[in-house]
């Protein structure tokens, strides 16, 4: 029979920051933390782009790919010889 359950993580969590309450505050301060967050973001519209480039490349040679294997799509085409003119 089971009386009570305890939830460790919550109490894990919950001494985290009371012990961390307790130290000394020798973090960031408002204008640091504000200047950190908008390089962060900053950062993740950069990442957003790259990411959105990436995918568009993946599509493109799957594609291209797909072509090849269907025979739809050569990766050379036969030029003339440039040498035999005159």
């Amino acid at each position: 029979m089971v009386i009570a359950s305890f939830d460790y993580s919550k109490s894990f969590i919950n001494n985290l920051m009371i012990r961390s309450n307790r130290k000394r505050n020798d973090g960031m301060s408002f204008e640091e933390l504000i200047t950190e967050l908008k390089r962060l973001r900053v950062q993740m519209r950069y990442f957003r782009e790259i990411q959105k480039e990436s995918e568009l490349l993946d599509t493109q040679y799957h594609h291209i790919v797909k072509l090849q294997q269907q025979g739809k799509l050569t990766l050379f085409e036969d030029f003339p010889d440039s040498s035999e003119k005159t």
